[in-house]
Order: structure tokens, then sequence, then C-alpha cells
């Protein structure tokens, strides 16, 4: 049943709290006018996620921040970090909408265009062009075309915007030349404070996974669409002890 208004608390699944201010006003100026997002970053976990272990061990965090948003009366929640860390527990744990961006941007860049690239942070420059387990685990691996590390890290991006933008538009035409896909997604939500300067540039779409996550999110609460109990079944009650967390 559509609602007059909505809740919506992005988890930036992280210890820092240095995006949270401009998420806070990039995401709620984008959103609809039946929309409130809110932030919350993690007590415990990690500084930043760039890869499967960082993933791993924020995972319980995320989930315990998503069923508190779900006590405090939000409709939905949104995991704030590409590799989607903790979004199958939290859909199994939770009865409000949860998106992830990696998910969210893969699927929008389906009705953009027949391909897609993907070019992302890292603290080394690389070329891949072996899908990743999420690209895998969505069933896009004939669309995916290549995945690019810029050569920087998450925490560098609010230090050096001018240096990242930089960075991002020579790969980004880099990978247009080499690769040619039809669409280009931002590999990390940290890249929206920059991607503004980066889009006009690329002349091809260029997916923000922040924006992705937060439309499908409201698409979701609009339509009234929930998780299926079939793919996502509540846990079973059993002896569960995550210190730092009321999961159980």
């Amino acid at each position: 049943m559509n609602k007059n208004h909505y809740k919506i608390m992005v988890v930036n699944p992280i210890l820092t709290t240095v995006f949270d201010e401009f998420d806070q006003k990039f995401l709620q100026a984008r959103a609809g006018p039946q929309f409130t997002v809110e932030i919350r970053s993690l007590s415990n976990g990690v500084e930043t996620i760039e890869g499967d272990y960082d993933d791993v061990l924020c995972a319980p965090f995320v989930v315990d921040k998503v069923l508190e948003a779900e006590r405090d009366g939000y409709d939905a929640a949104i995991i704030d970090c590409f590799l989607d860390p903790g979004l199958g527990a939290s859909r199994e744990a939770s009865n409000i909408v949860v998106v992830g961006p990696g998910e969210a941007s893969m699927l929008f860049s389906m009705t953009l265009g027949d391909s897609f690239s993907i070019l992302s942070t890292s603290a080394k420059r690389y070329k891949s062009y072996v899908p990743n387990s999420r690209v895998r685990h969505l069933g896009l691996s004939d669309r995916f075309v290549s995945e690019w590390g810029a050569g920087f890290t998450v925490a560098s991006i609010p230090q050096n915007p001018e240096r990242t933008v930089a960075q991002l538009v020579h790969a980004a035409k880099q990978i247009q030349e080499q690769d040619e896909p039809d669409v280009l997604i931002l590999g990390c939500t940290g890249l929206s404070r920059v991607v503004d300067l980066v889009a006009p540039k690329v002349g091809i779409p260029l997916i923000d996974p922040s924006i992705a996550a937060l439309s499908m999110a409201q698409a979701l609460l609009l339509s009234g669409f929930k998780q299926s109990r079939k793919t996502y079944p509540r846990p079973g009650k059993k002896e569960r002890k995550v210190p730092g967390t009321g999961l159980k």
C-alpha cells in the first residue's frame, strides 16, 4: 500500500564519516518529494571497503544497521557500497526494502545499452576482462566487457577531487577506445562527489551507483514490491554471538 511519505536510511558501511555530509545533501537533493534520506555510518567494521576481506568484516554490522533502520521506522535501506556487503543477509533478516548500489547500477545499465564496463577505485591501475563475482551472481557475464581500476584509493577521493576527476576521465576515454562498452558504471559510491564533473566528459552513459540505488529504492517503495521470501527466507532461530551487534 502506497504512503504519502517514505524514509530511506543510507548505510555508509564504513567507520569513517567523511562521506556522510556530502552524501546526505547529494542524495536528498535527488530524491523525490515523497522521500526523506538519512545517512548513518558504522561504529564497528572497517575504514573503507576495497575487497572481499573488508566486505566480510563489515557485513554483520551492516545487517545490524539495517535492522536498526527497520526498528526506527524506515521504509528502505541502501547499503552504500558498490560491493553490496551484507545485501542478501539484510534482505533475509529484515522486512524492509534493501538495495545495493552494485546490483542496482548493473541492472540499470541493461536499460541503457547492451554492454557495460566498470571503472573502479584501486590502489593500482588494472584491467580485467573476467566478470567479477557480483556480475556472475546477477547472470550478466555475457553483457560485461571489462573492469578497470583507476589507480587511487577510496580514502583519497575527498582529499584530492581534482586529481580524481582527471584520472577518471583519462581512464574512461581509454576504456571507450579499447573496449567500446555501451555503458560505463562507476565502481565506487564515493565517486558521487565527482560524477557531475566526469559525466559531461564521457561520451557514453555514466552510471553513478548511489543514484541507481536511490532510484531503485524509490521505485520499489512506490510500487509496493518487496523481496521474495523464497529467495530470502527469514533466518532460523539458533544461538548467534556477534560482538558489537544486536544480531541473534
